[in-house]
């Protein structure tokens, strides 16, 4: 039977999740329900996406029976309050990152979940992508021996896009960019025990450009830049004691290059335009979703609770050095 996905976000990041699950066997998937605040823009979506079910609010969608999952692409600010809407309404949710704008909101996310028994996933899709799989392999297997550096960046000239300039919006470099920077330094290394951020602040007291320097145990550190309007490298490296391993593109890796030996991962083609790079790849994150709903799981080994609590934690307090305060701190 079809996993039955309701869609919440009518936005460019809900139409490339949809456009890379239809490239998925309609047996395994189907895009079931949308909802947007506006029931023109739910409209306009169903008629492109061909689904069936179309709502003009999130309650609607969450009073809607017949789902099995819920993906949340809303912006940031709304994660907390959609994520408890619908596991209150007993819905399984993929969320997309960060899975709230500060480790208050999160933990009490894990917590509903736990407490309604639902599945609940952090959208960090960069870790379903075959070269992760790769990665973990290789780290676990000792290939470039002892990790010792990570070096990383992720920059664009988006400055112009208020969703990431207004800090109604949950706007700055930090949360839209540095999580996942923060997410891969996480896997190689686990938590920082010392965090350091600088960066350059817009009008609105956002982070427009973020600098942050982890140290970990055993003399490992972590440099990592990001920026919403200057344009990066957007590769990650890391540097071991017997080799190295660069990922092009890290949050949406198709290559991989371990010690010179690179290894390609061609993602599905669609004749269907995508907004953002490599997004076929959220077809990874949709099966890996299903697998785990058919086992009866409650939240994912790739990034589990206490990884995405974890990571927030970490943001709070990089967030605190620049000096980038939210409404809802």
């Amino acid at each position: 039977m079809a996993t039955r996905w309701g869609i919440v976000s009518s936005g460019k990041v809900a139409q490339d999740f949809v456009t890379a699950v239809q490239l998925l066997p309609a047996s395994d998937h189907q895009i079931a329900a949308v909802a947007a605040r506006s029931l023109d823009s739910a409209q306009k979506f169903a008629d492109r996406f061909s689904v069936p079910r179309v709502y003009g609010s999130y309650a609607e969608l969450a009073a809607d029976p017949d789902l099995d999952v819920v993906y949340i692409g809303t912006l940031h600010p709304q994660h907390y309050e959609v994520s408890k809407m619908m596991m209150l309404a007993g819905k399984n949710v993929l969320c997309e990152k960060p899975l709230a704008l500060n480790s208050r909101q999160a933990e009490e996310i894990i917590q509903l979940a736990k407490k309604q028994n639902v599945f609940f996933m952090e959208g960090f899709w960069s870790r379903c992508f075959p070269a992760y799989y790769k990665l973990r392999e290789a780290l676990k297997a000792g290939t470039i021996g002892e990790p010792r550096i990570v070096m990383a960046s992720m920059g664009f000239a988006n400055a112009h896009l208020t969703r990431l300039t207004e800090k109604s919006l949950g706007g700055g470099a930090l949360m839209d960019l540095g999580c996942y920077l923060n997410q891969i330094s996480n896997l190689v290394f686990g938590k920082p025990e010392s965090i350091n951020a600088t960066c350059t602040l817009n009008e609105q007291e956002c982070d427009d450009t973020t600098v942050i320097t982890f140290r970990y145990p055993k003399q490992q550190v972590a440099s990592l830049i990001c920026s919403v309007s200057t344009p990066l490298p957007n590769v990650a490296t890391i540097i071991g004691t017997k080799g190295s391993i660069e990922l092009p593109l890290f949050w949406c890796a198709a290559e991989i290059t371990i010690n010179g030996v690179r290894e390609c991962f061609p993602l599905p083609e669609t004749k269907n335009p995508f907004h953002f790079p490599n997004s076929a790849g959220f077809n990874y994150e949709a099966q890996h979703v299903r697998e785990l709903l058919l086992q009866g799981a409650k939240e994912s080994p790739l990034i589990p609770h206490a990884t995405s609590l974890e990571l927030i934690k970490i943001l709070d307090e990089a967030r605190r050095q620049l000096g980038v305060v939210y409404d809802v701190d």
